[in-house]
């Protein structure tokens, strides 16, 4: 079965914000009002890196409204959960303040096209408990980038056993290479 998502599915993008204004992204109700957790205030997003937009447009892009692309999950609620200011710096507790704040808003699914860095307890405790706790006990699908290198293994955290790790493949359902292009 094929399904483009439901408005009652809430999908939380931790990543750079959302720009809000975006036009692909339009349609009543479904960006729900952000969240900037490196200021910990609610916002509606501004993406200055346009990274965060990215990753919610292959999610989420309004269908069928003859602008741009459409996302894989079209009818579903999106949420900017930003963790990075203009620098692009950010912190291993504005990272758990994340993840504890999409799990307090009922987030059902986390998409993570960030990661590396040096192993964080506090990062995997967040994420062990937005994916055994979310959703009301029934635990939130969380999905990390693999990494834009080819490391064999991926990268923190999406190595981690409760998060879903995803990364480029070639035309024959092979792991890309290092230097072909993003993962």
């Amino acid at each position: 079965d094929i399904t483009t998502g439901s408005p009652n599915v809430k999908i939380g993008v931790i990543d750079s914000g959302i720009d809000s204004s975006h036009i692909d992204l339009q349609a009543p109700g479904h960006l729900l009002p952000g969240y900037d957790a490196f200021t910990n205030t609610n916002s509606s997003a501004v993406d200055v890196f346009n990274h965060g937009t990215s990753t919610a447009g292959l999610i989420g892009a309004v269908q069928n409204n003859n602008i741009g692309i459409s996302g894989v999950a079209p009818n579903c609620a999106l949420m900017s959960i930003s963790i990075f200011d203009v620098n692009g710096s950010t912190s291993n507790s504005i990272i758990e303040r994340a993840f504890d704040t999409a799990v307090a808003r009922g987030i059902d699914v986390l998409s993570n096209s960030w990661g590396g860095g040096t192993p964080s307890q506090i990062i995997t405790d967040a994420i062990d408990n937005a994916a055994i706790n979310g959703r009301n006990g029934l635990g939130c699908i969380i999905f990390f980038g693999s990494g834009n290198d080819g490391n064999n293994p991926p990268v923190y955290p999406s190595v981690l056993p409760n998060v879903i790790c995803v990364g480029a493949s070639t035309p024959h359902d092979q792991k890309k290479a290092p230097g072909t292009g993003n993962q």
